[in-house]
């Protein structure tokens, strides 16, 4: 039992040796003080002992106090650590995007399984420069396992002048093998050219059809009222003062019934879903009906559970901005914004393996206060 408690406190060694051996310093040779992994090693394990929300100068304090220590586990020759103006220039050249694929590896979040993966985007309203009157700021999209929870940064885009759309599809253009991939997405980015695209890999989607699609919806609403439910479902929800009953209803699909735009996209199933909430204080009731398009065949029930899981990546978001604190690190760099936000999804995903008692706020506690538990982090791949 000590000789695995040892290697799992020695696993930042092979981290940081990891960050060593492919992570890319974009900076100048000349008048580099600290080298790259270990500053990066340090702001991971600082973030890791940190409660609550999170702030630049807070992260910093903690890579001060964890120096020593950190230098000794490393055999690092590194005397002081790095000033806290060094690191905000250091994290605004990071090689955010060799950083993602690296740590992707590392905590095995590839894109490789046959789960239903939520794509979504994610602004980081700590970049918005409410001063000179901006709205909008630097955003992350993420792709988010429906079972592990785990993230992986698909892209980023400036709010106030590139679109979300733009970054998903040159994700499904790029030439990576999707085949059995199974996505889920937003009715904003529906469109046939994205949903052939999908089919063209042999890959799966899963949408919800809305008024900025008016003709396939009328179309959609058309057959559901007048062909027969291949399968059915009910479910019943009780709490929060409410009940909640949900009818599921799938429909079979010829897409040649379709608009002729939408041949090559695939869609063999439509979906419909009736929701009706009852609030139990008030007395109320109210129905939602809304509808889904896919080109998976095979398993119905499934895609049924796959429309409820969707709202996982929303959960995440949830994560990242209530414990973690993500949208109060403000900075008008956007290298730093993407490149903190990188370095959080990596967290998020090594901590999921971790987090036994489904309670992320206890374990980073448990981490601020031990920093050997914080050293299991690192065994997390």
């Amino acid at each position: 039992m000590h000789y695995e408690f040892q290697s799992q406190k020695n696993e930042i060694k092979v981290y940081y040796q990891k960050l060593q051996d492919q992570l890319k310093d974009t900076r100048g040779i000349c008048g580099r003080k600290h080298e790259l992994a270990f500053v990066i090693t340090g702001f991971v394990l600082a973030i890791l002992r940190s409660s609550d929300k999170l702030s630049l100068s807070k992260i910093h304090r903690n890579m001060v106090r964890n120096h020593k220590e950190l230098t000794t586990k490393l055999t690092s020759c590194s005397e002081k650590c790095i000033s806290r103006v060094q690191l905000t220039r250091i994290l605004n050249t990071l090689d955010y995007e060799c950083f993602n694929n690296v740590t992707a590896e590392y905590f095995d979040c590839e894109i490789t399984s046959d789960k239903w993966k939520a794509i979504d985007g994610k602004e980081l309203r700590g970049s918005i420069d409410g001063v000179n009157g901006y709205k909008r700021g630097e955003s992350i999209v993420l792709s988010v396992d429906h079972e592990t929870k785990t993230s992986q940064v698909l892209g980023y885009y400036s709010g106030d002048k590139e679109s979300e759309k733009t970054v998903i599809q040159n994700f499904f253009d790029s030439k990576q093998d999707l085949s059995g991939q199974k996505f889920t997405i937003d009715a904003l980015h529906n469109s046939e050219s994205l949903l052939t695209n999908i089919a063209g890999q042999n890959a799966f989607y899963l949408t919800q059809i809305k008024s900025n699609q008016k003709l396939l919806l009328d179309e959609i609403k058309h057959i559901t009222q007048h062909l027969p439910p291949c399968y059915d479902t009910k479910s019943i929800e009780k709490g929060h003062g409410r009940v909640d009953e949900r009818e599921v209803f799938v429909y079979p699909v010829n897409v040649e019934c379709l608009d002729k735009r939408w041949k090559k996209s695939g869609i063999s199933k439509i979906i419909k879903i009736k929701r009706t909430r009852y609030n139990c204080k008030k007395k109320t009731e109210s129905v939602t009906i809304s509808y889904y398009v896919s080109n998976f065949k095979n398993n119905d029930e499934e895609l049924t559970k796959a429309i409820k899981e969707h709202w996982t990546v929303e959960v995440q978001n949830h994560i990242r901005d209530v414990n973690l604190g993500e949208d109060d690190i403000k900075s008008k760099y956007k290298g730093i914004q993407r490149s903190i936000s990188s370095i959080l999804t990596a967290i998020l995903n090594g901590l999921q393996s971790l987090n036994h008692d489904n309670n992320l706020r206890i374990l980073r506690e448990n981490m601020t206060y031990d920093i050997n538990k914080a050293f299991q982090f690192f065994a997390t791949k």
